[in-house]
């Protein structure tokens, strides 16, 4: 039973990760991200502070089901997710995940970051991460998915083009009617 949780995007960096941590921690890929909004109109609530519903990715439920079963079994979770706005955003929804299936209430949660697959940047990255704490708040964290949408909301809304056979003033969007 590994103590230790790990979790990468690629199965490819997993393997090279576990290989210089040892037997002490498992390492798993969550191949990319784990959840989206919602396909339909209406994932992000404008009324209501841009509220966001999302649904888990199909595709990726064997992953995230694979990643709670390590879990239930691991005194702590690291994050190794990219240091980029991407990775932030798979770690965040990720942690989202494991809390709603109550998983991490007695856990330590830490942040790893590596900016090179070395043995030594990656022992070093492990040894001298903290212990987990969002800084940010969720709008900041995951503003570019809703600016997107508002953006999109304001074009179509605004009468401007926003697809084939749009025309002007003509709002497609259930709010607005």
């Amino acid at each position: 039973m590994s103590k230790n949780l790990v979790i990468v995007e690629s199965p490819a960096k997993a393997k090279t990760i576990k290989k210089y941590l040892g037997a002490d921690f498992e390492v798993m890929a969550s191949y990319g991200h784990l959840r989206d909004l919602e396909p339909k109109e209406g994932a992000v609530d404008p009324d209501h502070g841009f509220a966001m519903r999302y649904q888990t990715i199909e595709k990726n439920e064997k992953h995230l089901a694979a990643i709670a079963k390590a879990l239930k079994k691991a005194d702590q979770l690291y994050l190794a997710t990219d240091p980029d706005r991407e990775g932030e955003a798979i770690s965040w929804h990720l942690l989202e995940l494991l809390r709603e299936r109550k998983l991490l209430a007695d856990r330590e949660v830490h942040r790893v970051v590596f900016h090179e697959i070395t043995k030594r940047a990656v022992q070093e990255a492990i040894s001298h991460s903290g212990t987990f704490r969002w800084i940010w708040s969720t709008p900041s964290r995951l503003g570019a998915h809703s600016i997107t949408w508002s953006v999109s909301i304001s074009r179509r809304c605004s009468g401007r083009k926003s697809g084939a056979g749009s025309r002007p003033g003509a709002c497609r969007v259930p709010h607005c009617a």
